[in-house]
């Protein structure tokens, strides 16, 4: 049996998803909860874990750091190939360096005041997430897209998701673990047929985001 999975942000109602319903892999997230099954989905695929203590907390709000790492392993990202760790305040053993330094070689996050710090434990702003989406997906259909990705101001990636009928009313909102969830699988479950390139990465998708 499918469930209608839909997905707000800043109190707008943006998106619905059919996605197979199967039992919660954490205590906190029941199957009636709205993310359920983006959660489960992701968790299942090795996108997204839970905390020590078996919990997914789902409506704590994301740091830059988590937000990295689940967008890192959604694009399958090769975290050991990338470029040198550019971030002073993510040192090569913290927990999120690989997956920042993968998403920075691809020009998915580039950090803060000349592209030197992180900030792994700032939480992420809804604005954040209009450009990390639009240029971890792509989503700029135009020509010489993947310049406009790169120079696009956080105001133009929330018109751009618009357009795709996702809507970010509130930009300073912060974003939680189960709603960025949500978001990865709205785009990766995309049914339309599109190619993500990076310089690591180029995977032609369809069928549901499946790799053709």
């Amino acid at each position: 049996m499918k469930k209608l999975l839909g997905f707000a942000l800043a109190v707008t109602l943006c998106i619905s998803i059919h996605i197979e319903a199967k039992a919660s892999y954490y205590p906190d997230v029941p199957l009636e909860h709205d993310y359920a099954e983006a959660i489960n989905l992701l968790s299942e695929r090795g996108v997204v874990g839970g905390y020590h203590d078996g919990t997914f907390r789902p409506d704590e709000s994301v740091t830059r750091g988590q937000a990295a790492a689940f967008l890192a392993n959604a694009l399958e990202l090769n975290l050991y190939h990338s470029e040198i760790n550019p971030f002073v305040d993510l040192p090569d053993d913290h927990p999120f360096a690989p997956h920042a330094t993968a998403l920075y070689t691809n020009g998915i996050m580039v950090g803060h005041h000349s592209r030197t710090t992180f900030r792994p434990q700032d939480q992420l702003t809804s604005a954040q997430l209009a450009s990390v989406l639009v240029r971890s997906f792509r989503l700029d259909e135009e020509e010489n897209a993947l310049e406009n990705v790169r120079n696009a101001t956080h105001l133009d990636n929330i018109r751009t998701l618009s357009e795709r009928s996702f809507e970010i009313s509130i930009p300073s909102n912060q974003v939680t673990r189960a709603e960025l969830a949500g978001a990865i699988v709205y785009f990766m479950e995309d049914e339309r047929e599109w190619t993500f390139c990076a310089k690591l990465a180029c995977r032609t998708m369809n069928d549901g985001g499946r790799e053709k």
